[in-house]
């Protein structure tokens, strides 16, 4: 339930994300660069994956990275 909570917010965010205020959208862009520096840091990316996700790329994400796919879909 938690997950679903937070993953709302994350597209809440995205959408805020798009306003025209530049400060606005930089504090966005602040988040947003923490959070994928966080995921990262959880697990690198050993070898470069390709830009469409398939099932093979998909089972070998933990399960946190799998987590927010959609949401940093959206993002990028």
């Amino acid at each position: 339930m938690q997950d679903v909570v937070q993953l709302q917010a994350l597209h809440y965010l995205v959408l805020i994300s798009e306003v025209e205020e530049t400060e606005i959208f930089k504090i966005c862009l602040e988040y947003w660069n923490a959070l994928a520096s966080e995921l990262y840091r959880d697990s690198p990316c050993a070898v470069s994956a390709p830009l469409f996700v398939n099932k093979l790329v998909t089972l070998e994400l933990p399960p946190r990275r799998l987590l927010y796919i959609p949401v940093l879909s959206k993002v990028r």
